[in-house]
């Protein structure tokens, strides 16, 4: 599921709002510097939790394929997390696909 937030953000841009499960969310910042600001957090209880965050001078695009490259690190790093290669790239795939329909 990918989400653009209508209203501006804190930072004078959109945010995208990737969900890959109920838990884990990506949260994509556009800066008015045409930069994007990524964080990647699960849902506990009743707040999140970031577990990383990171900046990107390149496209939309390129930097959801980052942030995916990134997240399946994060997964294959911690045995409590399972997460194929497969599955990651059909997720990227599927946002990908979306963002090109809502960019259209």
């Amino acid at each position: 599921m990918l989400s653009k937030y209508v209203g501006k953000n804190k930072f004078g841009g959109y945010t995208y709002q990737i969900k890959l499960d109920s838990l884990f969310h990506i949260y994509i910042n556009e800066t008015e510097n045409n930069l994007f600001l990524v964080e990647f957090k699960e849902f506990k209880w009743i707040s999140f939790k970031t577990h990383f965050t990171f900046i990107s001078k390149s496209n939309i695009e390129e930097t959801i394929i980052d942030t995916f490259e990134k997240v399946y690190e994060f997964y294959d790093n911690h045995p409590k997390y399972e997460w194929s290669e497969q599955a990651c790239r059909n997720k990227l795939n599927h946002v990908l696909d979306l963002l090109d329909r809502i960019e259209k």
